[in-house]
């Protein structure tokens, strides 16, 4: 059995950046699930009858808790994993080409949620982008003479 304490860390690090990255998906899962949540139609709650409109009303507020439930569990799973990422990056030091490429992709896109993804994607753009020589394949920046 391998007890070599540097080794057991880089496994726990690559565990928190797998784990924390999967995770960061539940944001835009949870915005497509929200985006499709049908809505009620007038058809639907009143079965062609005609009705004053309470009902559709009802119908469409349930409908909006289902979209803001939905959107809320992805926007909770995604914390999760910005926190474990931020652990990988920071307290663990991970640096691997993947996580770098995902990360500056990723805060890209998370800079279009305003306003707390917009602070988020910066954070790790500038982390990132600043930090890349560590991420990256030291012998390919040399050859196209970045390093």
């Amino acid at each position: 059995m391998d007890d070599d304490p540097g080794k057991m860390q880089r496994a726990g690090a690559r565990y928190f950046a797998v784990i924390g990255t999967l995770l960061q998906l539940g944001l835009p899962m949870g915005l497509l699930g929200t985006a499709f949540t049908p809505l009620p139609s007038i058809e639907s709650v009143s079965g062609g009858h005609p009705t004053d409109g309470s009902s559709l009303f009802a119908a469409m507020h349930r409908s909006a808790d289902i979209a803001k439930t939905i959107f809320l569990s992805g926007v909770a799973v995604s914390v999760v994993g910005l926190v474990l990422v931020v652990l990988a990056l920071t307290r663990f030091r991970y640096r691997s080409e993947w996580l770098f490429w995902f990360l500056t992709v990723y805060s890209a896109l998370l800079l279009l949620v305003i306003p707390i993804g917009t602070v988020v994607g910066v954070f790790f753009l500038v982390y990132c982008l600043t930090r890349r020589y560590e991420f990256l394949d030291k012998s390919r920046l040399a050859s196209r003479g970045e390093a």
